[in-house]
């Protein structure tokens, strides 16, 4: 139920929950001003959807803060119930919103569930392992592998490069880690 616009109705019987059907739409926001159109947004009773995975935290200051980063720089996704309208002339005082993503000749572009799957999708791989999403690496942290030459079943605890992926594996009666090229281990 990812991005559906629902509404709860109280009444004496148990709580219904309605799932009104909904256009998806992309808004370009100025690159490093979504946070603030999320906000912006959410205070207006929208479930925008924004794209993005956490990204290195900032060290220099004092307290480590989470950094988020874009999945697509620039853009928001929000889903429209189908009977409503919103006009370009709603963004014009929101902060860093600029237009809804339009067509050469000018009609809104519209998105398909199957589309913003994919982008949830690309979300979900660089959430799991930025190096792995960024280097077409097949593996993810907490994959079961078998380590080739021995035959080994192993899991991965840490990718920090094609060549240097970290894995775990009970050996000799203790679990043990060893760092292997992508190539050295296999999928289960």
């Amino acid at each position: 139920m990812h991005g559906a616009l629902m509404h709860e109705y109280s009444t004496d019987l148990p709580i219904s929950v309605i799932e009104e059907p909904v256009h998806w739409h992309a808004l370009f926001v100025a690159s490093g001003s979504e946070p603030k159109a999320v906000w912006w947004l959410r205070r207006r009773q929208f479930k925008p959807y924004w794209a993005r995975y956490r990204g290195e935290p900032n060290r220099i200051q004092a307290r480590r803060t989470i950094r988020w980063k874009s999945v697509i720089p620039g853009y928001l996704f929000l889903p429209i119930p189908m009977d409503r309208h919103i006009d370009s002339d709603f963004f014009e005082f929101a902060p860093g919103i600029h237009d809804f993503m339009r067509t050469s000749s000018g009609n809104v572009v519209l998105l398909s569930e199957m589309e913003i799957d994919q982008i949830r999708s690309i979300e979900d791989a660089l959430q799991a392992s930025i190096i792995a999403a960024g280097q077409n690496i097949p593996f993810k942290v907490g994959q079961k592998v078998r380590i080739v030459k021995p035959g080994i079943d192993a899991k991965i605890v840490g990718i920090t490069s094609k060549w240097k992926i970290i894995v775990e594996a009970q050996f000799l009666g203790a679990p043990r880690q060893w760092t292997l090229a992508g190539s050295e281990i296999e999928a289960i």
